[in-house]
């Protein structure tokens, strides 16, 4: 199978970073997709916004958290983040941006209340829940994919795990995008970058080269 996108942490599909750093409107109902969210509110509205947006797709929808491990992860997100997919504020108690900020790190969430140059969350009530998990690696075999032209990751702060774990000795996407300002620490990519150029490293041996970045993700390409 050849994949034109296989995205991680695909919110309810609408993300600025979509926009920032791959073609959407490239994307048709004959597309070969994937896409992943772990919180099943995130993911119902996903699923919803494609199929109104491109009746009739192929795309496979997962809801499933992606780790370096297979089988069951606790992630945390905001009580009321059904207020927040429908807000279309940046402050108060249900900013719109704080839908996607679900993390496997408790903390991840707290310190965007306190600080967010987007807004800042009133008051956070943070919920629990546990779903299940799997790699990429297996997600690769289970749908016998053999080629990639974009993954993104999105996963704040689960970026660098995820990829570090990712076989690039048997498929290597054309295109690797990830957020980088949380690799290191919430809000951390200026202060510390240890693995930030860990990461980096990896990819650079495994014959990725620099191409873009923006305030928040980092694009690699492969250098053929």
């Amino acid at each position: 199978m050849r994949l034109d996108v296989l995205q991680v942490g695909s919110c309810i599909g609408d993300t600025h970073s979509n926009a920032l750093m791959w073609d959407i409107n490239k994307i048709e109902k004959t597309s070969n997709c994937i896409f992943i969210e772990p919180i099943p509110n995130l993911y119902k509205r996903l699923v919803y916004n494609y199929n109104r947006l491109i009746p009739d797709n192929k795309f496979i929808f997962i809801n499933k958290a992606i780790s370096n491990k297979n089988g069951f992860v606790n992630m945390y997100m905001l009580n009321n983040i059904e207020d927040c997919i429908n807000s279309n504020r940046r402050y108060g108690k249900a900013p719109s941006w704080a839908k996607g900020i679900s993390s496997i790190n408790k903390k991840h969430i707290e310190a965007h209340a306190k600080y967010n140059s987007a807004g800042y969350i009133s008051d956070p009530e943070i919920n629990k829940i546990t779903v299940k998990c799997v790699t990429l690696n297996s997600i690769i075999n289970k749908y016998n994919i053999k080629n990639i032209d974009v993954l993104q990751i999105d996963a704040e702060g689960h970026d660098y795990d995820i990829l570090m774990d990712f076989n690039l000795n048997n498929i290597k996407p054309q295109i690797i995008i990830f957020e980088k300002s949380h690799i290191d620490g919430t809000f951390n990519s200026d202060l510390v970058t240890t693995r930030h150029d860990s990461l980096i490293e990896y990819l650079t041996e495994n014959s990725y080269k620099f191409d873009k970045k923006n305030r928040e993700n980092l694009r690699m390409v492969l250098n053929k």
